[in-house]
């Protein structure tokens, strides 16, 4: 078995440690596909299980607690702009629930570990009659909603 998939069974909970430690450039190349593959934060959790002598050389450790953290304050900025667009659309008369990205990041033992991505709203109006906001103001939200890089379903 290659050491992604040990390192990615780790980080999931169905192993241990891996089959042998992981020379210098092994890990560089873990690090690059972790990241290529938008599950550098997931994997962050399987090198912290890992046992310490198993573990990256310092430097890279560092790096890539480093590029989870910059994720993870990025997610958090997700989540509160998925929260004040839920809370717009209540304002207008619709329910909203987000469908994929920030929503099932919550599904993760370590959601803002997540690489996140756009948002996608299914929305269903709560009220008849109109929507509460005229011409203007539907331009104006459809352009944060393009900012925010969400959709409404």
């Amino acid at each position: 078995m290659n050491l992604f998939t040990e390192l990615l069974q780790v980080s999931l909970g169905t192993r241990k440690k891996l089959s042998r430690v992981p020379s210098d450039k092994q890990w560089e190349a873990l690090l690059d596909e972790s990241d290529r593959k938008a599950i550098i934060g997931v994997m962050l959790d399987g090198l912290e299980r890992l046992p310490t002598e198993q573990r990256p050389y310092i430097d890279l450790f560092l790096e890539w607690i480093g590029l989870v953290l910059i994720r993870e304050k990025a997610n958090e900025l997700h989540q509160k702009r998925a929260r004040e667009l839920t809370r717009r659309f209540l304002s207008v008369g619709f329910r909203s629930c987000v469908l994929k990205g920030v929503g099932t990041a919550l599904l993760y033992p370590n959601p803002l570990r997540r690489q996140g991505g756009g948002y996608r709203f299914l929305g269903e109006r709560t009220q008849k009659g109109g929507y509460g906001m005229d011409a203007d103001t539907m331009q104006g939200w459809l352009y944060d909603m393009a900012s925010y890089g969400c959709a409404l379903l």
